[in-house]
């Protein structure tokens, strides 16, 4: 066998060999990372929804201007019913209701006329499955600040306030960094008035 032909059959092997070992690892390693991702993703699912019916949030407080809100929650991937719903006041007097379905793994509530809440007050949203099973929680729709200012925003895609807003039931006012998604308060922080010096300007 000639030099060149020896080198042929080499390099053959060789290349043989190599694609035979890549074919083994890329058969199995990447199999068995899917496997493994899979089977999480289905247990924390399961995790979540081991309850008939779950809130992902107890709070929500609204933006002045909110007209409507969607909140959302977990149930049962198997579970098919529709789950019932209602918005009460203060009061126990009922302000809106509504059913929303349970579909793969979890449902979607949409209120509307969140501009006929009286702003500052806390209304009870209380989600009941047909199987006796209850979630609830609180919602609110801010007052109008005094002044605002919007800033910059270095997390996520929220739209973020300084605001000036009465300190509670005092006659004081205080200053709040908010940030706002879907007009739902997603990060809020008491400051001091010297701390926002955009709206002490816009005072003057």
């Amino acid at each position: 066998m000639s030099q060149r032909n020896v080198t042929i059959a080499l390099l053959s092997m060789s290349l043989f060999f190599i694609l035979t070992q890549y074919q083994n690892c890329s058969s199995h390693q990447p199999r068995s990372v899917a496997s493994t991702e899979t089977d999480s993703q289905v247990r924390v699912i399961d995790d979540w929804s081991s309850e008939k019916l779950v809130l992902l949030e107890t709070r929500v407080e609204l933006h002045t201007s909110a007209t409507q809100v969607t909140i959302d929650g977990l149930c049962k991937r198997t579970d098919q019913n529709s789950l019932s719903w209602r918005l009460n006041d203060q009061g126990d007097q009922t302000i809106e209701t509504g059913s929303s379905p349970c579909e793969l793994g979890g449902f979607r509530m949409a209120i509307d006329k969140i501009e006929s809440l009286n702003c500052g007050e806390d209304y009870l949203l209380e989600v009941e499955h047909p199987d006796g099973a209850v979630g609830s929680l609180w919602l609110m729709r801010k007052c109008a600040p005094e002044s605002f200012v919007q800033v910059q925003n270095l997390n996520g895609d929220s739209t973020c306030y300084l605001e000036t807003v009465q300190n509670g039931n005092e006659t004081t006012t205080k200053c709040e960094q908010v940030c706002y998604s879907s007009n739902k308060v997603t990060f809020k922080k008491d400051l001091s008035l010297n701390q926002c010096p955009q709206l002490q300007a816009q005072a003057h």
